[in-house]
């Protein structure tokens, strides 16, 4: 299968700590690193956007943190909710909860702390064929929540088979 072309991705050499863990001393210290996070994730969120990013497009968010320790799925969400929303405010949503966007959050070890943000279009395959299907009227079986679905041609084939 092959990427889609227009799918954008930079990586910053941004550490990003457990958010969760994380002991910043006094309420400020931590105010100013979650800040500073969305901010620089905001600017060069800027920098990605496309035409093709425009209303009424879905996209598709991953964001991988790569650091030397790996986090549990819920720090790994506390420490990517800056991340999340400099990414949204960069791509001028009026909230992270939009509907337009699909988010997804991973992690790699590395010795450098760094962050990876690609935002491509938000399609949906079919995990019988694998063609991309975005009409509706193409789904017989649809998962919304992992944008998976099995389209019309492979239930049929999945229905006479069995």
């Amino acid at each position: 299968m092959q990427p889609d072309p227009r799918r954008v991705q930079r990586v910053l050499p941004l550490f990003i700590p457990s958010g969760g863990n994380a002991r910043d001393g006094h309420w400020s210290d931590r105010n100013a690193r979650i800040r500073s996070i969305r901010t620089a994730v905001c600017i060069v969120t800027r920098t990605m956007r496309e035409p093709w990013m425009l209303p009424p497009a879905k996209l598709h968010v991953l964001m991988v943190r790569q650091a030397p320790r790996i986090l549990d799925t819920d720090n790994l969400a506390t420490a990517l909710k800056p991340v999340r929303d400099g990414i949204a405010d960069g791509l001028g949503l009026p909230s992270d909860r939009s509907e337009r966007v699909f988010w997804q959050f991973h992690q790699e070890k590395n010795k450098a702390g760094s962050l990876l943000i690609a935002i491509s279009p938000w399609v949906t395959r079919c995990f019988g064929c694998g063609h991309i299907k975005n009409d509706a009227a193409q789904w017989d079986i649809f998962d919304s929540e992992k944008q998976i679905g099995l389209c019309h041609d492979c239930s049929v084939n999945v229905l006479t088979t069995y």
